[in-house]
């Protein structure tokens, strides 16, 4: 029996006239990597956004842990730990790569105390200055593990478009998880950091990561899912492993259709 970490359960949103996710079930196993594919208009990014708060849940379920979290706000979904990377980039380009990943640390239950106690709740300077570098060790831990603790005081808007996609997964990875949720982490990436970014996603996964990803190009997708979810018009149509996936024909007729 499957150790599923996320359950989604006869998941449905509308837009308008439009049923972009249709009746959607499918789980996450712990402890693999777990690819949502198909066409364009698919419903996959939809089905991100709902687990995430993004968009709200028309009907259905989204079980984390068995917790029901569909009508949740995104920064509740986050605390209970769901981490994700966005389709597009949201690193602040005037900061520096360390000053980026130092957000991944922010809770919004600690802005809440310190705005509602005061001064009466904010740490000495000399907790803060433990605390903080504490953060900094962990950050050159996390930069040197993905060899790009030269990149730590470059601005994010001077990177190429494939290193900030490996800031925005460590910021990721940094903020406290269970499930790690990329959407599209390759798109647009060189062909030498696509294979950086596979390694660190099947390094993760050995030590224990439970990841979610949608992305376009399918030999990347084979080669480090363990399982995949085909999905079309708002539906998920087969699932299997990646050998099972290659040649099925209904993945097939949904990619040339």
């Amino acid at each position: 029996m499957k150790n599923d970490i996320l359950k989604i359960e006869n998941l449905k949103k509308h837009f308008g006239g439009v049923l972009a996710v249709d009746d959607c079930s499918f789980g996450v196993e712990r402890g693999t990597i777990t690819a949502l594919i198909g066409p364009n208009g698919s419903g996959k990014t939809t089905v991100f956004n709902l687990i995430s708060g993004v968009t709200k849940v028309d009907s259905g379920k989204i079980l984390l842990n068995d917790l029901n979290i569909a009508h949740l706000q995104p920064s509740v979904i986050s605390n209970l730990g769901i981490s994700r990377v966005f389709q597009q980039s949201r690193l602040f380009g005037n900061l520096t790569v360390e000053e980026n990943l130092m957000l991944a640390f922010d809770n919004e239950d600690q802005k809440f105390w310190a705005s509602f106690l005061g001064d009466w709740w904010r740490k000495p300077a000399s907790a803060k200055d433990t605390a903080r570098q504490s953060k900094k060790q962990i950050i050159d831990e996390y930069l040197e593990s993905m060899h790009i603790t030269h990149m730590r005081d470059k601005q994010t808007r001077d990177l190429s478009f494939g290193q900030k996609r490996l800031v925005e997964i460590l910021r990721a990875l940094i903020n406290p998880h269970n499930l790690l949720m990329l959407d599209e982490p390759v798109a647009g990436v060189t062909p030498e950091l696509r294979d950086k970014i596979k390694k660190v996603l099947l390094e993760l996964k050995a030590k224990g990561e439970t990841i979610l990803l949608i992305e376009h190009d399918m030999n990347f997708t084979l080669k480090v899912a363990d399982w995949v979810i085909v999905m079309d018009a708002g539906q998920v149509i087969v699932e299997g492993i990646p050998d099972e996936i290659r040649h099925n024909p209904k993945v097939l007729e949904a990619y040339l259709d």
